[in-house]
């Protein structure tokens, strides 16, 4: 078997796990950017987006990673959320 095969045979599934894990992160910065375009003027209602986003069920970690990897801060509002998230006993 040439070595080239082989290479392929390994980097594709590789290639296809990372981009599994960095398309989410890409999507998410997308949707900051866009709520940041539409609360521009309105800081309170963009924390609140970030709130209620980073609220939805496998966000959370995502947002952090986009943060680590990129190295931004965490969107207004993040907090707020780890916080209800962290007090929230009926969440596992």
């Amino acid at each position: 078997m040439p070595w080239w095969l082989v290479a392929v045979l390994i980097g594709a599934p590789l290639l296809g796990i990372l981009g599994a894990i960095l398309a989410p992160v890409f999507i998410i910065g997308q949707q900051i950017r866009y709520f940041h375009r539409i609360y521009f003027d309105k800081p309170e209602a963009f924390r609140q987006a970030m709130r209620n986003l980073a609220l939805m069920p496998g966000m959370a970690w995502r947002i952090r990673l986009r943060s680590k990897l990129l190295r931004v801060p965490l969107p207004a509002g993040f907090e707020d959320a780890e916080q209800v998230i962290r007090e929230d006993k009926q969440r596992l």
